[in-house]
């Protein structure tokens, strides 16, 4: 197979490639196009900005993300920004590899992570361990849980199997669920009702209306039961929830992500998603070490450095 070497920017700057869902479909595209405006901020808003980016659409898909990752390299790309989701991650991130030109991509599937390729995102592995110690901090000693069948999913299950077990929490049930089985799923929960004090919902607002209508169904009061979440519950679409008032979930702090969000209102008219800080800082960051380091600055060594 052939190997491209990478050409300077007219302007003899470092290229950035940042790989993002520009025109898929739904909150996806939405995103994508979030993060785009999120990184031409941080570049104007970095002083003296040495990074030039590139900008590829990997059309939410695995096979959009090979071929972006491609084209990048050919414009001589020094490193990758994304993709955004974990197929994607896991198809392209062998080709930027093979490369030598590392992935800082954005999924919160910890399995996509590996030499070379980086993860810079909010894990939910981080939400569920604290929404357990606070629950465990306020006494609760047994848990069930309703979780979506989907790869986000799959990591908030391990998370909490393994959170639960050390801090002696016991499991009652988990039953996970697609849109068609979600009710079926919530009635056996809600079977054991009596059993558990805690009840674990990691879902996102596109499937809230739906889970709060599945555990009325199922005789689940969260008056009774603590219900729990994830950072996915930081939406106004679950806020606006009645049945989920008195829920607790973990997430990040919001007070840096005011003062991101107004800046980038202003700038683009439309509110941010909440992970554009992360394409923000991903941009900051790499001017930063190219301005430091020039060259050399994106090498494994350099960016495992210990001390940040």
């Amino acid at each position: 197979s052939a190997t491209c070497a990478p050409a300077p920017s007219a302007s003899g700057r470092t290229k950035i490639a940042l790989i993002l869902p520009l025109s898929a479909a739904g909150t996806t595209g939405v995103a994508g196009l979030s993060l785009k405006n999120a990184a031409e901020m941080a570049t104007a808003e970095y002083k003296g900005a040495t990074v030039d980016l590139i900008f590829k659409d990997d059309k939410g898909t695995p096979e959009g993300a090979r071929i972006a990752v491609k084209e990048a390299l050919a414009e001589g790309a020094s490193a990758m920004i994304g993709p955004l989701l974990a197929t994607s991650v896991q198809a392209a991130g062998p080709i930027a590899k093979a490369a030598g030109k590392p992935m800082l991509a954005l999924s919160t599937d910890a399995g996509v992570a590996a030499p070379g390729v980086y993860l810079i995102s909010f894990m939910p592995q981080g939400d569920v361990e604290r929404a357990l110690d606070y629950a465990a901090a306020q006494g609760k000693k047994a848990i069930a849980a309703l979780i979506p069948e989907t790869v986000y999913g799959s990591a908030v299950n391990a998370a909490l199997q393994n959170a639960a077990a050390r801090r002696a929490m016991k499991i009652i049930a988990i039953e996970r669920y697609t849109a068609e089985t979600l009710s079926a799923a919530a009635k056996r929960v809600g079977g054991v009702a009596g059993q558990f004090d805690t009840l674990f919902v990691p879902e996102n607002g596109d499937g809230i209306a739906a889970m709060a209508q599945a555990l009325l169904k199922a005789g689940i009061d969260g008056k009774k039961v603590q219900l729990i979440g994830t950072s996915a519950w930081d939406d106004p679409r679950v806020l606006a929830q009645s049945s989920f008032n008195n829920g607790w979930f973990a997430m990040p702090d919001k007070t840096g992500f005011a003062g991101f969000s107004a800046r980038y209102q202003a700038r683009f008219g439309a509110e941010p998603v909440r992970i554009a800080t992360l394409v923000y800082d991903a941009v900051f960051l790499a001017n930063a070490l190219n301005a430091r380091l020039g060259p050399s600055a994106f090498t494994e060594e350099n960016l495992t450095i210990a001390d940040g």
